[in-house]
């Protein structure tokens, strides 16, 4: 019979268990959707992200810009973050 009261479970092996879990849920997805559907869903992840830095932090007018390159790379920025929810959702 276990004895419960002498079970010690330390960080390390939590940190494995959670590592082990978390491996697996990424296999399960992979195994149900596909691995070519699992790449371009992380590359949409990855272009949403790219698109709402480029649309909201990135044009800043100021002393070496025009004004015209902000408005430019925010349709750019929205353009890349239309085609990152586009990948993510089909």
């Amino acid at each position: 019979m276990l004895n419960l009261r002498n079970f010690k479970i330390d960080l390390t092996t939590l940190i494995i268990l959670f590592i082990c879990l978390i491996a697996f849920i990424i296999f399960l997805i992979i195994y149900k959707i596909g691995f070519l559907a699992f790449i371009r869903k992380i590359f949409g992840i990855f272009l949403i992200g790219i698109g709402l830095i480029i649309t909201i932090k990135f044009p800043q007018p100021g002393d070496y810009q025009p004004k015209s390159f902000s408005n430019i790379f925010i349709i750019i920025g929205i353009f890349i973050l239309l085609f990152g929810v586009y990948l993510l959702a089909f």
